[in-house]
């Protein structure tokens, strides 16, 4: 609970990114106690954070990882809740599904194929998903310029 309650105050400075944010998020007493259980907590994990369900092997494979045991998610091995945020948040599905929430939230639209690329390469690349935020709000879409 002390690295959530720190969490705004360290990304506001930018000493945490935004995916360390949603990994302490997501890794808390209080999200545990919504989320009772593993199959919930990987299932609302994959929901938030990735915008999609996880397919029945990712679930069975999520449970087993966070529950302490040896498995592997998006070809990455791991054995514990942490090591299972750490993969999700460093999946490529993770930063696709942050970029389309992005435009949705601002532009009420999916990106394109080209903004999708442009939006997943900076994140990925640079980690800096407020990057992503100045491309999209800077736009004369966002603007209202024709």
């Amino acid at each position: 609970m002390v690295l959530l309650r720190d969490a705004y105050s360290e990304f506001v400075g930018g000493t945490i990114s935004t995916a360390e944010l949603q990994r302490r998020m997501c890794n808390n007493y209080l999200y545990d106690q919504i989320n009772m259980g593993s199959a919930n907590f990987v299932n609302y994990s994959f929901q938030n954070l990735i915008n999609r369900n996880a397919t029945i092997s990712e679930l069975a494979n999520g449970i087993t990882m966070v529950e302490g045991n040896n498995s592997i998610l998006f070809l990455q091995t791991g054995s514990s809740k942490v090591d299972f945020l750490n993969i999700l948040t460093n999946s490529s599905s993770y930063y696709e599904a942050q970029v389309v929430f992005a435009y949705q939230r601002y532009l009420q639209r999916t990106p394109n194929t080209l903004e999708m690329a442009d939006g997943t390469q900076t994140f990925q690349s640079t980690g800096d998903f407020i990057q992503v935020l100045k491309s999209i709000l800077s736009t004369n879409e966002f603007i209202g310029i024709r």
